[in-house]
């Protein structure tokens, strides 16, 4: 006889990390806006769900963003 098997089903909702690299000195707004919108995108294109958002903005000297 053949042993019966039972599969576990794993349902898993990737939460999609962000991480934006500006240019230091970006005003909260400027930065707001950037991520806005990159949400915006993301809800539109992958069905993200509403207030999933993980976003990391980095800031680096001018000479150290190429």
């Amino acid at each position: 006889m053949i042993p019966q098997v039972h599969q576990l089903k794993i349902q898993t909702n990737p939460m999609p990390m962000i991480r934006v690299s500006l240019r230091k000195g970006k005003s909260s707004a400027y930065k707001r806006a950037i991520l806005d919108q990159v949400y915006a995108a993301m809800r539109e294109a992958f069905n993200v769900p509403e207030k999933d958002r993980f976003m990391v903005t980095d800031e680096h000297d001018e000479e150290n963003l190429v």
